[in-house]
């Protein structure tokens, strides 16, 4: 039997959904590595420079905490979520979750000014909100993979 031709670049984009999805996947991406490159900066940069003035030791157990802490939710719990939910609202909520990251980078800077230079549970509570909003990609990348096999299978049905 002949092997079937592949497709082109420009019949595989000519789909609007798969243009959608791929901007998507573009865009967390993009947004990942913003977050994972402005997280330690924050909590390193001093407090007269608009960070938090964290030790490394703090550092390194914040975020260890926040990758096995979201480790933990996605192996325990994101499946029967999307069984619940459904992929779509369960991608759309966690979208709406990263809206709240980078402005809690303000209100943790300005309520540690607030304290005199010390985190206190105010601060505390806002960054574990923040980590925890911080951690919605990773559920979005789950999800845009089984977007992409229902288009696969749409398309192959």
């Amino acid at each position: 039997e002949p092997e079937p031709e592949s497709a082109s670049i420009s019949q595989v984009l000519s789909r609007h959904s798969l243009r959608i999805l791929l901007l998507n996947m573009a865009f967390l991406a993009f947004w990942g590595c913003c977050q994972d490159v402005i997280l330690p900066l924050m909590l390193s940069t001093s407090v007269s420079l608009g960070g938090l003035g964290f030790e490394p030791r703090t550092i390194g157990s914040i975020m260890g905490a926040m990758g096995f802490g979201n480790g933990l939710f996605i192996a325990m719990f994101m499946g029967k979520t999307v069984e619940r939910f459904g992929p779509r609202r369960v991608y759309v909520t966690a979208y709406k979750g990263m809206l709240a990251v980078f402005p809690a980078y303000i209100v943790t800077n300005a309520l540690v000014v607030r304290s005199g230079g010390v985190a206190d549970g105010w601060v505390w509570a806002v960054l574990t909100v923040q980590l925890i909003c911080a951690s919605a990609p990773y559920a979005c990348y789950g999800d845009l993979s089984l977007f992409l096999w229902f288009f696969y299978k749409l398309r192959a049905g």
